[in-house]
């Protein structure tokens, strides 16, 4: 059972915002669009990772993906977490081209790519770490503790593994021996230790925990807010902006109309500027005069907000789209 479910990365979604939002001719595009081919890379590697859950004939378990949870000053990420009744497993998912040599002696991982050499972090150091965190952050808790698993998962089939210590191939592997090495490590642990209510009630606090990460990519790109478009975009050929005639939004360059195109421009904004808005930023991002109108807009998602009338602030639903299951990668890129 999928508890809480993969979705899009922000990163994903603010690069490809940032790329409908910039001229075309920006100079920085070109370093969007490899960061985002990228990103996409790593999601897709993850998502192929769904077929090989199927697989596992295990029906009480609970899945949680992308789970990332306070420790101390700072916090600590796990990319799958998985919770039987006898043990939790953690996934380590790494997407990575070439070849994957494992040294003993350093415990560093050493990718060959393109006739390169490259020094890595060992994902296994990771996985290792984040197995100790996640028993730490249970006990605090005061939560059931149970043996703690983890595996590193390459999702990228052509990628070769190497080591000279044959011990690794336990905890490293493609994704396709997900399925079998799940069952040889429900073999070792017959102990039934959770019921399903202490399964759930586990993953119920880990997912109240969960703390997600807006990632500054606009400073990191050195991007000004100026050079930020203005206006609502075309839901369908993504020209910038378009009118708004006779109740709907119009694109004169591919003759589409909708009535809620501007949804996409007030999540634009969260995503690039900021979570809250005011009737004049509104209006001035959209690029409508009207404050009644955009008084109207703004009550009808029903927001919080403080202050009152030309006062008001309205906190945007920053991250309802960490939430939705119904996007696929192909409707998120202009």
């Amino acid at each position: 059972m999928i508890k809480k479910a993969r979705t899009i990365p922000i990163e994903i979604l603010i690069l490809v915002a940032l790329i409908r939002r910039l001229r075309p001719d920006h100079p920085k595009i070109p370093q969007i669009q490899v960061e985002l081919a990228k990103r996409k890379k790593g999601y897709r590697g993850e998502l192929s990772l769904n077929y090989y859950f199927d697989l596992i004939d295990t029906p009480e378990i609970l899945i949680l993906h992308d789970i990332r949870l306070p420790y101390g000053k700072s916090y600590f990420q796990i990319d799958t977490l998985m919770i039987t009744p006898h043990f939790i497993l953690i996934l380590e998912i790494k997407n990575i081209a070439g070849t994957l040599y494992f040294e003993d002696e350093s415990n560093q991982m050493i990718r060959t790519f393109n006739n390169e050499e490259e020094g890595m972090t060992n994902p296994i150091l990771q996985a290792r770490r984040h197995t100790r965190q996640l028993t730490n952050w249970l006990k605090r808790r005061k939560l059931p503790i149970l043996p703690i698993e983890f595996l590193v998962i390459i999702s990228d089939s052509k990628t070769i593994i190497k080591s000279s210590r044959p011990s690794i191939f336990t905890k490293v592997m493609h994704s396709a021996n997900l399925p079998f090495t799940f069952e040889k490590i429900e073999k070792r642990h017959t102990k039934e230790t959770l019921t399903m209510k202490e399964m759930r009630k586990i993953a119920g606090t880990i997912e109240k925990h969960h703390t997600p990460k807006k990632p500054d990519l606009i400073a990191r790109f050195s991007i000004r807010q100026s050079e930020i478009r203005n206006g609502v975009h075309c839901p369908k050929c993504f020209a910038l902006p378009i009118d708004r005639k006779k109740g709907h939004w119009y694109c004169e360059n591919c003759d589409t109309k909708s009535k809620n195109a501007f949804n996409q421009t007030i999540e634009d904004y969260a995503l690039l500027i900021k979570p809250t808005i005011t009737n004049e930023e509104l209006r001035d991002f959209l690029q409508i005069p009207s404050s009644k109108y955009i008084f109207r807009l703004l009550k009808s998602m029903n927001l919080e907000y403080t202050g009152e009338k030309k006062g008001r602030t309205y906190y945007l639903p920053q991250y309802q789209y960490l939430h939705t299951t119904t996007r696929t990668l192909s409707t998120t890129h202009p």
